[in-house]
């Protein structure tokens, strides 16, 4: 249904037959309850951590304005992303063409502006995402290696080095997000644990002073609000895979249900996390820096190190996946030993870039911050978005039977196209109401004649031009039009609001976030310094 409305009689039929032959193994497919796991691995992570110190420069209303806000929000986009995904599959279908490829944001940007280097674009502007993204896991596993050996002198470089070296193997096994839904299940509840024990543990902390907490904190100022706030989004950015979760999904049109397990969860252990932990002071970068060094940091760093493992490798998937595609498309499902060879040289290079990254920007909350206004906001809430008001402007355009802009097919009638061009026309004439000249008649009135001609016709070309202009500026009020009509105020209105937030984020979060990191520069070091934890 597009809202509330069951498509049209002749058209549903074809779209499940879609859903049932789009794929030989569909029926092998994961179920909404399994994708809610895959969904709460990879949104529910590292970027939980840095929700107390988060909390600590906002105060407890605000971190609660933010986290229950943006629940809702990312459901939203993701009922979007649905929509466009149904909607491009039945307009395939009505036009008794094959369905479009839609397992990826890039495919989905392609089939909804019918371009092949609107594909090309987001996929490279998602996928550069995704990279920064891992990075920041490597970070993680670095900090936690740390961590845990915190009584010898390590460098950052090293324990980030380390962490790389240990995930070389375990990329080159799993090859296919179905082979690891238990993993995301053991993976859920290990950064539970890791949360519950490490509040616990700040909480029997008696050298801590007392914590003195705030409604609002009272030297928040606006650019200090919007950074902190891209740290939230970045925390409710998943969108960027739900296509592909959707395409290894057995209905995915289920996929909007799977946050009946993992919206729950996802909002009560941020919640958690960011309350819990500020009431208890712990005002430190991350919740587990806050934990007293000890045995138990010791081992809340050893279960971090193994949960940003697996998220780390099971967001590789996604990205080899496009990696293999591109260098060798026909043996990416092969599993050949040149298949894996190659699958392996993606995942190592993929290391290797996280490696620079996470040694250029060595702390974690500013680097997540960064990446979260930057890349997080736009491509996970403003691209779908723009994804499905094209989509839903061809959509409606297609029900009302009018021409489609973006398909080339469609700009002209049969009608219009069968008629003859203004030159046909005029040559036509010539030939039919009067003889042609005769090789006998001055040479100085055949050039005349076709002084005239090229007249004519530059004239007709301006005519067209103008034509075509007018018709371009008539289209995109029609567009307009179908927008207002199809969607409803409240959508609009909900839309707005959504791309004015991101937007400020953009702007004004990620240079209050540049600013920190140069701070911390002067603070503790260059990048690629040592940045060992102090004994």
């Amino acid at each position: 249904q597009i809202y509330g409305r069951v498509l049209e009689p002749e058209t549903a039929p074809m779209t499940a037959s879609f859903e049932i032959c789009q794929s030989q193994d569909r029926r092998n497919g994961l179920s909404w309850r399994s994708v809610a796991w895959l969904m709460l691995s990879d949104i529910v992570g590292t970027s939980v951590l840095t929700f107390s110190g988060v909390t600590n420069k906002l105060g407890w209303l605000l971190t609660i304005v933010f986290i229950v806000g943006l629940f809702p929000v990312s459901l939203y986009v993701s009922v979007l992303m649905v929509r466009t995904r149904t909607m491009l599959v039945s307009m395939a279908e009505m036009r008794a063409r094959p369905p479009p490829k839609v397992s990826t944001m890039g495919e989905v940007a392609g089939a909804a502006f019918n371009s092949p280097t609107a594909k090309t674009i987001v996929e490279v502007l998602v996928y550069g995402y995704t990279f920064l993204g891992q990075a920041s896991y490597l970070l993680v596993l670095g900090t936690s290696y740390q961590q845990t050996f915190y009584m010898q002198h390590i460098c950052l470089t090293v324990a980030v080095a380390v962490g790389c070296a240990l995930l070389v193997v375990p990329l080159s096994v799993i090859r296919e997000m179905s082979e690891s839904v238990m993993l995301c299940l053991f993976n859920t509840v290990l950064i539970a644990v890791v949360i519950i024990l490490a509040l616990a543990a700040i909480s029997e902390d008696s050298s801590r002073d007392t914590p003195v907490t705030h409604l609002i904190a009272p030297s928040l100022t606006f650019p200090a609000l919007l950074g902190a706030a891209t740290n939230m989004v970045y925390s409710f950015a998943g969108q960027w895979m739900y296509f592909e979760i959707m395409d290894t999904m057995a209905v995915p049109s289920q996929f909007p249900q799977a946050f009946l397990i993992s919206g729950p969860f996802m909002v009560i252990t941020y919640l958690v996390v960011a309350l819990v932990g500020y009431m208890l002071g712990a005002t430190e970068s991350d919740l587990v820096s806050s934990v007293p060094k000890g045995p138990m940091l010791q081992a809340l760093a050893a279960m971090l190190f193994a949960h940003v493992a697996i998220v780390y490798g099971l967001k590789s998937l996604v990205l080899a996946r496009y990696l293999h595609a591109q260098c060798s498309a026909e043996n990416m499902k092969s599993r050949s030993p040149g298949s894996y060879l190659l699958h392996s040289v993606c995942t190592t290079g993929m290391l290797a870039v996280g490696y620079a990254i996470a040694n250029a920007v060595p702390f974690f909350s500013q680097l997540l911050g960064l990446i979260g206004g930057l890349f997080a906001g736009p491509i996970n809430f403003i691209l779908p978005l723009a994804l499905y008001l094209v989509t839903l402007v061809r959509y409606e355009g297609q029900l009302a039977g009018t021409s489609d802009p973006l398909v080339e097919d469609d700009r002209s009638s049969p009608m219009s196209s069968s008629l003859p061009s203004p030159s046909q026309r005029q040559f036509g004439s010539q030939g039919q109401g009067s003889h042609p000249k005769s090789c006998e008649e001055p040479e100085e009135e055949m050039d005349t004649a076709a002084g005239e001609s090229e007249d004519t016709e530059a004239a007709e070309n301006d005519s067209s031009s103008n034509s075509s202009a007018t018709s371009s500026r008539s289209q995109v009020s029609v567009s307009l039009s179908k927008l207002c009509r199809a969607v409803p105020a409240w959508e609009m209105i909900f839309m707005l609001a959504i791309l004015t937030f991101i937007i400020l984020t953009m702007i004004v979060g990620v240079k209050d976030q540049i600013q920190a990191i140069i701070d911390l520069d002067n603070q503790f070091g260059e990048p690629f310094s040592c940045h060992a934890l102090a004994r």
